[in-house]
């Protein structure tokens, strides 16, 4: 009895084990395919993708300068005495 449990757990480590993945590895790399079946791209896109990563660039660069505006708003706004109005100067 001891000796079937034996076997069979050795079985399962050492054959089952590396047959699930060895198919399991061929199913995923057929999902993949080959990098040459991939289709090429026309140099049209390759422009427009040059482009637009040339713009989102740009966009990065003015949000960065809009929070850097803001955070110094900020801090002028929190360094101004509590007491001061729209117009007042400052003065009581």
């Amino acid at each position: 009895m001891r000796n079937e449990w034996i076997v069979e757990v050795v079985s399962i480590v050492f054959v089952a084990c590396p047959v699930s993945i060895a198919i399991a590895y061929w199913i995923w790399r057929r999902a993949i395919g080959s990098p040459a079946s991939l289709p090429e791209i026309s140099p049209a896109t390759n422009q427009r993708l040059e482009h637009l990563e040339r713009s989102v660039d740009v966009v990065a660069v003015e949000v960065e300068r809009v929070s850097e505006n803001v955070r110094y708003l900020t801090k002028l706004l929190a360094e101004r005495p509590a007491n001061a109005g729209i117009g007042s100067g400052g003065e009581k």
